[in-house]
């Protein structure tokens, strides 16, 4: 039994309109401006809403969370505003920094459906399986561990997106911090 259930996700921007026309265009969602200036980006009749809530300060440090998207191309998505952090064929995904240096991953697929979230990822260093299970316990989701140095919660009511993917890194070995992002990109530069 489920003790919480997912309700939004938040995108904090300096840019709020820069940032909402961005994830908008980027997710297929539609935007809605609150008098306070923040911005909901909503589909149709879904209760969940991604918000852009304008902060003073810019970005300095890496996120701990990501959203991993889909995309018909990563020149799509480059197309919108963002830059790409990780080399071709580094990864099976690609890398990219939205407008404000925050980090995403694009899956290019041949198809693409409406609304592009794929899924949401939480660097959580070494202990994954510990994290994960706390979330599936959370959410009344289903736990998965793989042996490829990860964790996943899926199917939980009312996630927004297929699965909450907990790294511990790829090849991570004893003492090395977590996500492979942490040691092959750095925010805000493109790769070389």
């Amino acid at each position: 039994m489920a003790l919480a259930r997912w309700k939004h996700l938040c995108i904090d921007a300096t840019d709020v309109e820069s940032a909402a026309r961005f994830w908008a265009e980027l997710l297929g969602l539609r935007v809605v401006r609150l008098d306070d200036g923040d911005v909901h980006l909503l589909r149709a009749g879904d209760e969940q809403a991604v918000w852009v809530n304008a902060v003073p300060e810019p970005q300095t440090v890496k996120q701990r969370v990501h959203l991993d998207v889909l995309a018909p191309s990563v020149a799509a998505v480059e197309d919108l505003g963002a830059v790409r952090l990780s080399a071709d064929g580094e990864f099976p995904w690609t890398v990219l920094a939205d407008p404000e240096g925050g980090e995403l991953c694009v899956f290019v697929r041949d198809e693409v459906p409406d609304y592009r979230l794929y899924e949401l990822c939480v660097d959580c260093g070494s202990d994954h399986l510990g994290i994960a299970t706390w979330w599936a316990d959370v959410l009344g989701a289903r736990l998965v561990e793989s042996d490829r140095g990860f964790s996943y919660v899926e199917r939980a009511d009312g996630l927004p997106f297929e699965a909450m993917v907990l790294p511990a890194g790829a090849g991570t070995q004893a003492g090395e911090e977590p996500h492979p992002l942490g040691r092959h990109c750095r925010v805000g530069a493109p790769a070389a």
